[in-house]
Formats: C-alpha cells, structure tokens, sequence
C-alpha cells in the first residue's frame, strides 16, 4: 500500500476514470482474443469443407487435377456453374438422365418443381409415367450423390421432394387455379410464391442450357407455367 501511495499515478485527478477505461481495455482484449479464436476454428472448417466439396466434384467428374494440387473445370462444370439452386449438384445430375431429357415441357415443368426445396409441396411420389420415371432417376442420383457426400463427411444435398411434382405438371397442362389447389393441398399464396421460384429456376436452365436440349424444353416450360401476368 505504501508503495502505491507514493506512485505518482495515485495523485492523479482523473484515476478513477482511466481505472474505467484500463477495465473496458481489458475486456476488449479479452473480447478480441475470443473472436480470433473463433475465426480461425472457422477458417479450419471451411478449408476444410472446401476441399471435401472438391473431392465430391472430382469424383463426379466435373473437377479435373492437372497437375496435384491444381484443379480446373471440366465440361460438364459448364452447366452447374449457371445453376444458382441449393439443389444444384443433384439436379445438374440428374438433367444427364433420358427420363428427363425425353419429357414433354409440361411434364419438365412438374419435374424440376422437386428441385424447389419447398417442404409445403407435400405429397407422394407421381403416378403418371413419365413423371414417376424422371422421380425415379432423381432418387438414384440423389443416393448416388449422398453416398459421395458421406465419404467426405459433408451433408450439403437435402432430399428431393416430389410434392409439387403433378401439382405444376397438371398447372402446365392448364388445369384450374382450384383444382391444382385443391389436389395439393396448397393455399394459393404458396402455389403462387412455388410458381414464381419455380420459373426462376426454369430461366436458369433456359440461359444454362443455351443450344441444346435443356434451353429449348426450360424455355416450353416456362410459357405454360406462365399463365398469368402475375407470375
């Protein structure tokens, strides 16, 4: 006590205000030592998320090692990159299949309504039979990628959902607002807000698949999804 009596720093007039602003630097310190430690616990994680997704796309095929350690893309790389969908890995596989290459615009418009990822288009799995054939090649595709996946330890690709699969193929076919509704169980604001990320997804596919196949049968879908100004 003597000792701190006698420092001149105990005479100072503003002492209990600079003790304040010493305690608040100290907790900023302690504040910033935390947050450091968290950015690089999450830069670790990245990193390594980051090259598990390039293993998965190597082992697709659309990532190819030139020399180790480099990487470029490879062809069909060229589509996925124009795909913006949390689905997008298992739909770009799943567009290489000729259950969905060979369906008619209307039952292509149902179709890519699995890759919405909106669990309020509940239902089964189509019965029509074009539509339950392009399911079925989702499914294989989608166990296929999930297996890779697993090896990596990611969990990126959520399920596939077929419930508005027959719902917006029977809308393409130019049923009734009241009848979609009706074999849904869709209020109308959500068959309207499906509808409108819907063909969001189709015009991706439409600049994406540009000059082949893909191009021609989004663009078909997209004027029978479109039925309405308001869509």
């Amino acid at each position: 006590e003597p000792e701190l009596v006698q420092n001149p720093v105990h005479s100072c007039p503003d002492l209990p205000a600079h003790m304040r602003q010493g305690q608040e630097y100290i907790t900023l310190c302690r504040r910033a030592a935390q947050l450091e430690e968290k950015a690089e616990k999450f830069a670790d994680s990245v990193a390594i998320q980051y090259d598990a997704t390039a293993e998965v796309l190597k082992e697709l095929g659309y990532l190819q090692e030139t020399t180790p350690g480099e990487l470029k893309l490879a062809g069909g790389a060229q589509l996925l990159r124009g795909i913006h969908n949390e689905q997008d890995l298992l739909l770009t596989l799943s567009l290489n299949e000729a259950a969905l290459a060979q369906l008619q615009p209307a039952e292509f418009a149902g179709v890519c309504a699995a890759f919405l990822g909106d669990r309020r288009l509940a239902g089964i799995a189509p019965h029509q039979k074009a539509l339950r054939a392009a399911w079925q090649a989702i499914l294989r595709n989608y166990d296929f990628l999930h297996a890779q996946e697993e090896k990596q330890h990611l969990e990126l690709t959520a399920e596939p959902n077929p419930g508005g699969i027959e719902a917006f193929y029977a809308w393409a076919q130019k049923a009734p607002l009241a009848e979609v509704l009706a074999t849904s169980h869709l209020e109308v604001g959500d068959f309207i807000s499906a509808a409108r990320r819907l063909l969001d997804l189709l015009g991706q596919l439409q600049n994406a698949g540009n000059g082949f196949w893909l191009g021609a049968s989004a663009q078909a879908a997209i004027k029978l999804v479109r039925r309405w100004e308001w869509l």
